[in-house]
């Protein structure tokens, strides 16, 4: 069949499709929230936003590189260029994301704009028509137009220029046209009641087809036609029961959802998320650190993608349900499994986990995580406050500016903070006038039996409401608010348990975590000869270990502790360190040495191990008041008898 008979053929059914469903009631509703602008941030993730700009800006994302996927020239090709859109859209979202929030734009944003409109058809999309190479190929090319749609509306929220919302809608209509073929078009489609079941290629592009959802909704949301809302509706049965999928595109279809929902109100899909995060996501993938695998249920190797994904999918479950323990468990994924996927040169990309943390090799994503980790680094930003009605959170800390509108009065934020090192937080409002509203601040679990507030100095005991301090008042400019979190050393167990202070902990071998603040510690083969089997904790066991740094960049010596340790049968000492400090080690590169099938050589960085057998005992065994490093007793050495 010609394919402007095929494409008119799916644009009608898509037509025939929306009107019947534009019949079925549906509430309407606005997104509740609106979020930070001018935002300017300093410390750790200034530096880590920095980082990855940088990679980006440099060798090898050339606009060739990064264009090649819409291009498609005879005489240049790169790897993965089939998922037309990918790495072009990826490039110009994640950028625009953070600008339109920071106003600081790179030099070469407006280039590649200018560039990849240039290559879109008058059918819609761009590149290569994939639809008639068979369901696979034309997976891809979806998967990487609706990464490509989302670029466009995110460029054209921070330009304003019409002709990217124009051709946002060409690709959205291209995209909502397809839909009803997606199961339809071709023998043996993911879909088809007759493919064989154990077939994993089907089942890993089935989720790349519904990831457009959130671009669809997005494009709603700039262009006000509810006939993208309609096709993204349309999507939502198409996604698979948890199973064997690549955990990218399918949490990328989770967040589609959750914006749906933000507009629709349709409790099924709540209840939908609801599901799929507590008793798939959370009982059968999750890690402690909150990193995730490539491909769910089980995989060995992660993906930096899927880290960014599932902290915004907690993002967006935290608007959906306006529960505080999902901006927890987003903390959580970016101070550890988030920042210690980023490496040393700024980008994103693929570690292997073992049964008790990560091992040595991993290898940089160039052609999706490293744009995606922009992403994070961006929606961080945009979900540290948020503001709705009488209504102002504060769900994030870090050093930053911005403003935000609550009770219909624009507010401007001042937060001052040396987070996670201690826990004092200080904020200043300034409302443009004196206005009555509800200051929600962000308390962890861990942190909700000591916490403190004050109100211009003076002590007070808020409400504690699903995970906020809650402060009633007249704001008037100026008003400032001290929050102090304990920043204190914890040991949890495999479900989040704190044990410290649990008798039954005494005696008793137990597989668990350490922490200080939201940061996990771990140990690993930079400040110690080898890795414990056992950690023992006595009343007086943490002791600081600060090491003397050579570099400033992302050490955190604060949360360095020191405890005793058995390794290979003797008695040792131990230094644990935040997991977050892998950025920091080794030296900057920008180099990308080859493109072969996982990225460059991988970059050898040292085994880290995050999960340990501990027992609480008495005061028998001591450590030294104080080691430093370099120098004095290397920490995990074994004691000799």
């Amino acid at each position: 069949m010609d394919k402007h008979l095929v494409l008119l053929s799916f644009f009608l059914s898509y037509v025939l499709l929306s009107l019947n469903s534009c019949n079925q009631q549906q509430v309407r509703q606005e997104n509740p929230y609106n979020f930070p602008t001018q935002v300017k941030v300093a410390g750790d993730l200034a530096d880590r936003m920095q980082l990855t700009e940088r990679r980006l800006a440099g060798h090898p994302f050339s606009l060739r590189l990064v264009t090649e996927d819409i291009a498609r020239r005879e005489d240049y090709q790169r790897r993965f260029e089939e998922y037309e859109g990918d790495v072009s859209g990826r490039t110009l979202g994640a950028w625009s994301y953070l600008s339109r929030l920071t106003g600081q734009r790179p030099a070469k944003l407006d280039s590649l704009a200018e560039q990849i409109l240039s290559y879109q058809t008058p059918e819609g999309y761009f590149g290569v028509n994939q639809q008639p190479e068979g369901w696979d190929y034309w997976g891809r090319q979806i998967f990487g137009h609706g990464r490509l749609l989302v670029g466009l509306v995110e460029y054209y929220r921070l330009s304003h220029d019409d002709r990217f919302l124009q051709a946002a809608k060409k690709l959205g209509d291209y995209l909502a046209a397809g839909i009803p073929g997606w199961t339809t078009a071709h023998q043996g489609n993911p879909w088809d009641e007759n493919r064989d079941p154990t077939d994993f290629r089907s089942q890993f592009i089935k989720t790349h087809y519904t990831s457009v959802m959130e671009g669809l909704v997005l494009l709603y949301e700039i262009s006000g036609e509810e006939k993208y809302l309609e096709a993204a509706r349309t999507v939502v049965p198409l996604l698979p029961e948890f199973g064997v999928y690549h955990s990218h595109s399918y949490m990328n279809t989770l967040v589609g959802i959750a914006k749906l929902y933000l507009h629709t109100g349709v409790e099924r899909d709540r209840n939908l998320l609801t599901d799929i995060y507590w008793q798939d996501i959370k009982a059968q993938v999750d890690q402690p650190d909150g990193g995730t695998c490539e491909y769910f249920p089980v995989n060995r190797r992660t993906e930096g993608c899927s880290v960014t994904d599932w902290l915004r999918l907690n993002l967006h479950m935290w608007a959906v349900t306006g529960e505080g323990r999902y901006m927890d468990e987003a903390e959580n994924i970016w101070w550890n499994a988030l920042n210690f996927h980023q490496t040393h040169n700024g980008a994103f990309g693929h570690s292997v986990m073992n049964a008790r943390g990560y091992e040595a090799p991993y290898s940089e994503s160039w052609w999706c995580c490293t744009m995606h980790g922009m992403f994070a680094h961006a929606a961080l930003l945009k979900f540290s406050a948020a503001g709705a009605a009488k209504h102002l959170w504060v769900n994030l800390y870090a050093p930053l500016e911005s403003k935000v509108t609550a009770a219909g009065v624009p507010v401007e934020i001042r937060m001052h903070t040396d987070y996670p090192a201690e826990g004092n937080i200080s904020i200043t409002v300034f409302p443009e006038h004196q206005t009555e509203f509800v200051l929600r601040l962000r308390v962890p679990e861990w942190a909700q039996s000591t916490y403190q507030v004050q109100v211009n100095g003076d002590e007070i005991e808020p409400e504690m409401t699903r995970g906020y301090a809650v402060v009633r008042r007249v704001w008037k400019p100026g008003d400032q608010v001290s929050l102090r979190l304990p920043i204190e050393l914890r040991v949890e167990d495999g479900r989040g348990n704190t044990l410290s202070d649990d008798e039954r902990f005494y005696d008793v071998f137990t597989s668990a975590t350490i922490h200080r603040g939201p940061m996990l510690l771990a140990s690993d083969l930079h400040y110690n000869d080898a890795l414990p089997d056992t950690l023992y904790l006595t009343p007086e066991a943490a002791v600081d270990a600060r090491p003397e740094v050579q570099s400033d960049h992302f050490r955190y010596p604060e949360n360095h502790v020191q405890l005793p340790a058995w390794i290979n049968g003797r008695r040792a000492s131990v230094t644990l360190v935040p997991m977050a400090e892998q950025t920091g080690y080794g030296e900057w590169a920008d180099e990308l040495p080859t493109f072969r099938r996982n990225g460059e050589e991988p970059i050898q960085r040292v085994p880290v191990r995050i999960k340990f057998t501990v027992k609480r005992v008495g005061d028998s065994i001591r450590l030294p008041a104080r080691i430093a490093h370099p120098g004095g007793i290397p920490m995990g050495r074994i004691e000799r008898p």
